[in-house]
């Protein structure tokens, strides 16, 4: 019988006790046999070392870093993971138990797949679950540079949504860690489609953590670090792209940044939403310089009447409390030209 290649299952962690067992524990549950769990605790100052040490005996290992060394995370990859494959779960996110399965045994099949994207809904701090529409119609595999124009236009997955190839990860080399974490995985993905070919499951295989007002990703958002660094992305393909000839990857940028500022605009709605209307301006504002075109916006120009008008702006911002900042979106496009469909191989 063929050995089964060992999986690494890495648990970055930074002050969420609070879901620590709930991911340890989607990670040990897998269906897939042959796995290592590996937190490696970011110098917290809660009690998580306390909950990762009730799992030693089943195996986890912890590491202590000195500090909190945020997407430096990625760059010590190459030392902790032993495996052939490997996950990053965040330690607020959770893995369904058949993903590392499903996932290896495409890559074991294909070999030139890198890495398997499987798809997500959202899961809130109180537990509370929002379904998220399938980004594409049917499961797939398809050659990398095929995919890579998709990843230039948006964002489609957090790192607990891929199973990678270690060997694909380190010839995609150094990427950006200097940039956010919401927008990391969108880069690290962009590298690995550039040396190996990539595999859709469209079945929910990961619940990620979107808190409301806590969180990396409001610290981040709050910082106004986030539009920034995403836009850099995006011009960073863009300068890619050309030194590469990738012609269909430099078509897509304005369209890209035009996304980028729609998505801007919803982190606006979300601080109108919060009444922290200094932080909406400066949103509001930023996304003009990136797409001029955004002040047509019907949506724009309602939170720009709500930003002028604040003080009875009462009732229109009640408009945006009563929904959901991760709203459910209509979702199920197409594959990328000259995929090759995959639901037997699942």
């Amino acid at each position: 019988m063929k050995r089964k290649p060992l999986v690494s299952i890495i648990i970055p962690n930074y002050n969420h006790s609070m879901y620590l067992d709930q991911s340890i524990n989607s990670a040990l549950n897998q269906t897939y046999s042959n796995i290592e769990v590996i937190v490696n605790d970011n110098a917290s100052s809660d009690n998580s070392i306390a909950v990762v040490k009730k799992y030693i005996d089943q195996g986890v290992v912890v590491n202590k870093n000195p500090q909190n060394i945020y997407n430096f995370n990625y760059d010590i990859l190459d030392d902790s993971v032993s495996g052939e494959y490997f996950v990053l779960l965040c330690a607020d996110d959770i893995l369904k138990s058949d993903f590392v399965e499903k996932a290896v045994r495409i890559m074991e099949e294909y070999p030139e797949i890198g890495f398997v994207h499987g798809e997500r809904d959202y899961i809130d701090e109180h537990g509370r679950i929002t379904e998220l529409d399938p980004f594409f119609n049917c499961s797939f595999r398809v050659n990398g540079e095929e995919i890579l124009p998709i990843f230039t236009l948006t964002d489609i997955g957090q790192s607990a949504q891929a199973v990678i190839r270690t060997s694909a990860f380190v010839r995609a080399g150094k990427h950006d860690t200097q940039s956010d974490h919401l927008n990391i995985d969108r880069e690290q993905w962009f590298r690995l489609a550039m040396v190996s070919d990539y595999a859709y499951i469209r079945e929910k295989m990961a619940l990620i953590r979107m808190p409301e007002t806590t969180s990396e990703t409001s610290r981040i958002i709050e910082t106004f670090y986030h539009p920034i660094a995403l836009y850099h992305t995006a011009k960073s393909f863009e300068e890619w792209a050309k030194l590469n000839d990738y012609p269909r990857v430099s078509e897509r940028i304005e369209v890209a940044i035009k996304r980028f500022a729609k998505e801007c605009l919803g982190f606006a709605k979300v601080f109108l939403k919060r009444e922290n209307y200094e932080l909406a301006k400066r949103y509001l504002l930023f996304i003009r310089f990136a797409d001029r075109g955004i002040i047509s916006d019907e949506e724009y120009q309602k939170c720009w009447t709500i930003l002028q008008e604040k003080r009875g702006a009462s009732v229109e911002v009640d408009e945006y409390k009563k929904s959901s900042n991760y709203a459910f979106r209509k979702r199920n496009y197409e594959p990328p030209e000259n995929y090759v469909l995959m639901e037997d191989t699942i």
